[in-house]
C-alpha cells in the first residue's frame, strides 16, 4: 500500500481509470466465454433472423491491469455484452456519445484490487430493410470509428444515409413491440415516447419507406402444407400495405393509447395508391365508434380492388361486429351474415393457401350456427408441415445468444417496468403447484392453434361441449377414418393387386353353372371389417393422422356392447351385395370375366355405414353435466339462399353410373357418397349446404392427388340436413385445439364441483376463501385457474379465482384486465393502483406500467374524461399515477379526452 501512495502516476487520465472497476452503474453486463463469442454466436443466427431482427447488441471490451500488490496477477483482457432497446443510433454521434457515457458510469474501486479500462465498443443493429447488420466500432482513447455492414453470409457492405434512417426505424419499431425474454440483460430507452420530437420525426422517416415495408418487413413465414403429392413449400398469407410489419406496429403503437386520429391522419396519405390501406383505417373508425364510415371506406376500397382479400376478410370481420347484439332471427342479421359469407368464400378461394380466409370463413359460420360446416372449415385450412421439422427450427438460435461465464453485479441496478413485467411473467411460469394446471396446453397455444381454440370455445359457450364433440363425431373422427383406409388401401403393392386378380380369375373360370354362393371370393382383410385378420385395426391404429387415445377401431362392437357402423362393399366389391344385386336383376348372373375383375378391386367404389352417426364414440373424453351454456339448444339455423354456380360433380357422377362398371377408370373424378342412417327427420340441404359442400370438395381436389377419384360422406347436421363433407384426415392444429379446450373444460368443471361441494357442506351461504374451498392450492394455481376461466369465456368465474389467489402480481393484471373489459370505472382505478403502487415499491423505480395506462384510457374511452375524473376524484386510494394519465390524453388526444 505504502508503494502505491508514494508511486505518483503518470498521467491524471490514467489515474482516473486506475480506479475504475469493471462494472458499469445500473448495468448488468455478461462476460464472455471466448473472446468474440458474441459477435460470432449473431452472425451465425443471422440469417435466420425474422420480423424486425433481435435488439441492438453492444458489445464492450476492457482491459484489466493487476495492482501493485497482486504479482501473480497478469494485464487480461474480457468482453462484456448486453443488449439495447429504444436508444437513438440514427448516426455515429449517438453511439459515441454513448460509450462516453459507460465511460463516465463506470464504478470506482481501490487500486490494489487492480483497473478496468474501457478500450472499445462494437454496436450492431440489425436493418430489416435490407436483412443486414449495421456495425459500428469504436475505440479509445481518440474515438476512432469504423462502420459497415455484414449480410447473412457474411459479406461485408457501405453504409449510406438511407441505411442508417432505415436502421433507425426498425429499431424504434422492435422497441414498440417490446422486448424478448432471451435477451439479457437489456437496457431500454423510452427515446420515442420521452424524448421531445422525436414521435414526428420516427414518422416522417415510415414515411419514407412506407413502400418498402410492403415487400421488406414482412412477418416469419409458416411452414404449410400445399399439396400431399407435390414439393412442400413454405406459403403463408399475402402481405400488402395493410399488414406488413410496419402498418401493424403502428397500429399497436397507436392503439395502445387509444390515439386514433394519428393513425388515420398518417395512413390516409397512401389510400389511393394503396387501396388495402383502408383496412387499417376502418379498424381505426371501428374503435372510435363509427362503424358506418368503416364500412363506406372499405366497400370503396373493395371497388377500387375486387379482388384483394384483406379487404373482404375486413368487411367479413366488420360484419361480425355490427350484428353483435341483433336478435337471432332479425332480417339485418341474416343479410350481413349472407354478404360476410360470400365474401369469406371470394377470399379463401382467391388465397387457398393461406390461413386467415378459413379462420374468417368459419367465424361466419359459427355465427350463423353451422357448426358442422365451421369445423369442416378448420379442418381444411392448410395445415402446418412435419411437426419434428418445425420442433427443430423452432429450437434453432434466431437471436444469436452466447454462452457467458458469469454476471456483473453493480451495486445499483437500473429497472425498467417492461422488463420485469416480463421476468415476472417467466418466473410464475416456474411456480409449483397442480400437476394438472402447470401442463394445460391452452396456455401455451399461439398463432393457428390459438385461432381455432377461440372458435372451439365460441361453439361450446353456444351449444355446450357435447354437442361440440358429437359434431366432431361425425364431420371429422368418421371421415378421417374412411381416409385412413382408403391411404391404407392404396398403398397395397402391385404384387398384392395382381395376386388377387389372379385368385378373381381363376375362381371366374371353375364352371360358369357353380352359384355365386358357391364361387365366393372374399376380399382381402383391408376391404373387410370382418375379417378375422387384425391388420386392419391396426393400419388404422397407428395412422399419424390422430393421436392414439382419438383413434376408434372399426371393430362390430364397441366396448359398450353397442353395434358400431361397418364399411360393406358395394355390389360390385363383395359376393353378399353381388347376390342382392342378382335378385334385383336377372343378368347378373352372367358375369363377365372383366366384371369379375371388379369384385377384388384394391378401393371401394362405394361403401356404406349403416348405424346412426349422432352417438359419440366410446373412447371420446366425456363426463356428467359438462355442458358449459345454458340449457336452450340450438335451432336450426336456416338463411337466405346463397346463389352459386353449381359444381360439375353431379355430371360426372351420372356420366359415369351410364358407362357402366366395366369403364371404370382412374381418371374419372366421381365423389362416392358415404351415408349414415339417423333418426332424425331427413330434410333437405338448403343453399348454404351445396355452397359449403361444393368449396369443400373442390379445394380437396386442387390439393390433394389421388390414384382413384376422391369421394365424400354424407352426414346429419343436427336440424336432419344431409351434409356432403368431403372425406379427409384431421388437422393437427384442430385436434391440438380440442385437447387444450377439453383440458380446460375439465379443469374449470372440477372446481365448478369443489365451489358446489363447500357450499352444500356448509348449508348456508358463505364467502368462499381459497383456504376453504382447498388449501393445499397455491396462489399460482389459482390464478391459472382463473386463466382457464378467462379462456371460456367465464368473466365473473375469472373474477373470483383472481380475488382467491390474494396479493399475487399476475392476479392484479387479470383483475385489472377484467375491470376495464367490462367498463368498471371505480374497480380499475383501484386495481390500476395497487399495481403501480406493488412495482413502484419492488423496483424503486417511477415508471408508469403500461396495463395501467391502457386500462384507464380504456374506461376513458367508454364514458369520457370528465366522468372518469369524478370517479378518480372519489378514490381515497388512487396513485398519483393516474391523474397525470388523464392529463397525457388530452395531450396525446386519446379518445374520450373531449368528453
Amino acid at each position: 500500500l505504502r508503494v502505491a501512495i508514494h508511486t505518483p502516476p503518470c498521467n491524471p487520465h490514467i489515474q482516473l481509470l486506475s480506479y475504475m472497476s469493471e462494472n458499469i452503474s445500473l448495468l448488468p453486463e455478461k462476460v464472455e466465454v471466448i473472446e468474440g463469442d458474441a459477435l460470432n454466436a449473431r452472425q451465425k443466427a443471422q440469417a435466420l433472423f425474422v420480423g424486425l431482427g433481435p435488439p441492438d447488441l453492444c458489445v464492450l471490451t476492457k482491459d484489466y491491469t493487476p495492482g501493485k500488490l497482486m504479482l501473480a496477477s497478469k494485464p487480461q483482457r474480457f468482453t462484456y455484452y448486453h443488449w439495447i432497446l429504444g436508444m437513438d443510433s440514427s448516426s455515429i454521434y449517438q453511439i459515441t456519445n454513448y460509450f462516453d457515457s459507460l465511460v463516465t458510469t463506470q464504478e470506482k474501486k481501490g487500486v490494489a484490487r487492480g483497473a478496468y479500462t474501457l478500450a472499445s465498443l462494437h454496436y450492431i443493429s440489425y436493418n430489416a430493410f435490407r436483412k443486414m447488420d449495421l456495425h459500428v466500432e469504436v475505440c479509445k482513447p481518440d474515438n476512432a470509428t469504423t462502420i459497415y455492414a455484414v449480410d447473412g453470409s457474411g459479406g461485408r457492405h457501405e453504409v449510406d444515409d438511407s441505411f442508417w434512417r432505415q436502421t433507425y426505424v426498425c429499431q424504434m419499431l422492435r422497441y414498440i413491440n417490446g422486448p424478448t425474454r432471451e435477451t439479457r440483460p437489456l437496457r431500454m430507452y423510452h427515446t420515442l415516447t420521452d424524448k421531445a420530437g422525436e414521435e414526428s420525426r420516427f414518422l416522417t422517416m415510415c414515411a419514407e419507406f412506407f413502400q418498402e415495408a410492403k415487400t421488406a418487413l414482412v412477418p416469419a413465414p409458416t411452414p404449410r402444407h400445399t399439396s400431399d403429392t407435390e414439393e412442400e413449400k413454405a406459403i403463408m398469407d399475402t402481405v400488402d400495405s395493410s399488414n406488413n410489419l410496419l402498418t401493424t406496429t403502428l397500429c399497436y403503437y397507436f392503439i395502445r393509447h387509444h390515439r386514433y386520429e394519428p393513425l388515420i391522419s398518417f395512413l390516409t396519405n397512401w389510400r389511393e395508391s394503396e387501396p388495402n390501406v383502408a383496412v387499417p383505417i376502418s379498424g381505426a373508425l371501428v374503435l372510435d365508434g363509427d362503424m358506418e364510415k368503416a364500412r363506406a371506406l372499405l366497400q370503396a376500397a373493395l371497388v377500387a380492388d375486387e379482388t384483394d382479400p384483406s379487404i373482404m376478410l375486413a368487411l367479413v370481420e366488420l360484419s361480425l361486429k355490427e350484428i353483435q347484439g341483433m336478435p337471432p332471427t332479425s332480417a339485418s342479421r341474416e343479410t350481413r351474415l349472407d354478404e360476410a359469407l360470400k365474401l369469406a368464400l371470394k377470399a379463401t378461394e382467391a388465397e387457398p393457401g393461406a390461413t386467415r380466409g378459413w379462420w374468417g370463413l368459419a367465424r361466419v359460420l359459427v355465427e350463423m350456427g353451422r357448426y358442422e360446416w365451421a369445423l369442416a372449415a378448420m379442418n381444411h385450412a392448410p395445415e402446418l408441415l412435419d411437426q419434428d421439422r418445425l420442433n427443430k427450427t423452432a429450437n434453432m438460435d434466431r437471436i444469436g445468444v452466447p454462452q457467458f461465464s458469469r454476471l456483473t453485479t453493480p451495486t445499483q441496478i437500473s429497472h425498467d417496468v417492461m422488463v420485469d413485467m416480463q421476468d415476472e411473467v417467466k418466473e410464475f411460469d416456474t411456480q409449483n403447484g397442480e400437476q394438472a394446471l402447470r401442463l394445460l396446453s391452452g396456455a401455451s397455444l399461439s398463432g393457428d392453434g390459438k385461432i381455432v381454440y377461440e372458435l372451439l370455445s365460441d361453439i361450446v359457450s353456444k351449444v355446450g361441449w357435447e354437442n361440440l364433440v358429437r359434431a366432431r363425431e361425425r364431420v371429422l373422427v368418421r371421415p378421417a377414418e374412411l381416409e385412413r383406409e382408403r391411404s391404407r388401401t392404396e398403398k397395397l403393392s402391385s404384387a398384392e393387386v395382381e395376386q388377387h386378380m389372379e385368385a378373381a380369375s381363376k375362381a371366374d373360370t371353375i364352371t360358369e353353372s357353380m352359384s355365386l354362393e358357391d364361387n365366393a371370393i372374399s376380399p382381402p382383410p383391408v376391404h373387410n371389417p370382418d375379417a378375422s385378420d387384425d391388420s386392419h385395426n391396426k393400419g388404422i391404429q397407428n395412422s399419424p393422422g390422430l393421436p392414439p387415445h382419438h383413434v376408434r377401431r372399426l371393430s362390430a362392437v364397441d366396448s359398450q356392447g353397442e353395434k358400431k357402423p361397418q364399411l360393406k362393399e358395394s355390389k360390385l366389391s363383395t359376393v353378399e351385395n353381388a347376390e342382392s344385386a342378382d335378385e334385383s336383376s336377372d343378368s347378373s348372373a352372367d358375369m363377365t370375366p372383366e366384371t369379375s375383375t371388379q369384385v377384388v378391386s384394391p378401393l371401394p367404389t362405394r361403401l356404406q355405414l349403416d348405424e346412426p352417426a349422432v352417438s359419440p364414440a366410446s373412447d371420446t373424453a366425456s363426463f356428467e353435466d359438462v355442458s358449459l351454456s345454458p340449457s336452450q339448444q340450438r335451432e336450426a339455423a336456416l338463411s337466405p339462399a346463397v346463389t352459386r354456380t353449381p359444381p360439375p360433380t353431379p355430371a360426372e357422377a351420372s356420366a359415369a353410373e351410364e358407362a357402366g362398371p366395366s369403364s371404370s377408370s382412374a381418371s374419372v373424378e366421381t365423389p362416392v357418397a358415404v351415408q349414415y342412417n339417423t333418426v332424425s327427420t331427413q330434410t333437405e340441404p338448403d343453399a348454404i349446404d351445396l355452397e359449403m359442400g361444393a368449396f369443400l370438395l373442390h379445394h380437396r381436389r386442387q390439393t390433394r392427388t389421388y390414384a382413384t377419384p376422391p369421394f365424400t360422406v354424407e352426414v346429419y347436421a343436427d336440424s336432419g340436413a344431409i351434409l356432403d363433407v368431403p372425406i379427409t384426415n384431421i388437422s393437427q392444429v384442430l385436434e391440438l385445439a380440442f385437447h387444450a379446450l377439453f383440458q380446460d373444460i375439465k379443469a374449470f368443471h372440477i372446481w365448478k364441483e369443489e365451489q358446489k361441494s363447500v357450499s352444500a357442506e356448509a348449508e348456508q351461504v358463505v364467502v368462499h376463501t381459497a383456504a376453504k374451498l382447498n388449501p393445499e392450492r397455491s396462489s399460482a394455481d389459482w390464478v391459472r385457474l382463473a386463466m382457464v376461466a378467462s379462456r371460456l369465456k367465464f368473466r365473473e368465474d375469472a373474477e373470483m379465482l383472481y380475488l382467491l389467489a390474494g396479493a399475487y402480481p399476475i392476479a392484479w393484471l387479470g383483475l385489472l384486465n377484467l375491470y376495464a373489459a367490462r367498463g368498471d370505472i371505480r374497480n380499475t382505478i383501484i386495481t390500476a393502483s395497487t399495481v403501480q403502487k406493488h412495482y413502484q415499491e419492488k423496483y424503486h423505480i417511477a415508471q408508469t406500467h403500461p396495463e395501467v395506462i391502457t386500462s384507464v384510457l380504456r374506461v376513458m374511452g367508454y364514458y369520457g374524461l370528465q366522468k372518469v375524473r369524478t370517479v378518480q376524484s372519489g378514490v381515497a386510494e388512487c396513485h398519483p399515477v393516474i391523474p397525470n394519465i388523464l392529463f397525457d390524453s388530452v395531450r396525446w388526444r386519446s379518445k374520450g379526452f373531449d368528453q
